[in-house]
């Protein structure tokens, strides 16, 4: 997923946190669920899935709603899931710190990796 929304924001895209000092724009993302995928036999499921946070922040309204536009593009295209959101877009501001946000959670479904 970082892969996906990297390039939209200089690579400025983390798991996570990113540090206070993060020029803006910047996209942080986290797994907040999902949907666990079981068999009646047990048999280890080809697909995993997770619910997935996608914040954005950066110095106006205008520049995180359309870089959340842009990440959603971006996820829809993606080869290596299917994401799709799960909801609208949510107002994330933080007027302590002069920063403007968005939020949207995205169900992504990929292969689940062979186990090592």
């Amino acid at each position: 997923m970082l892969e996906a929304i990297g390039p939209l924001v200089e690579g400025r895209a983390f798991h996570g946190t990113a540090a206070y000092d993060t020029p803006r724009p910047f996209v942080t993302i986290q797994q907040i669920g999902g949907e666990a995928v079981s068999f009646v036999d047990n048999a280890r499921p080809s697909k995993i899935n997770a619910l997935v946070q996608v914040n954005c922040w950066g110095d106006s309204r205008e520049q995180v709603y359309l870089l959340m536009l842009a990440i959603e593009d971006a996820l829809r295209a993606s080869e290596a899931m299917v994401a799709r959101p799960s909801g609208a877009m949510m107002d994330r501001d933080e007027p302590e710190q002069g920063m403007f946000g968005e939020q949207q959670d995205f169900s992504c479904w990929c292969d689940r990796p062979a186990p090592t």
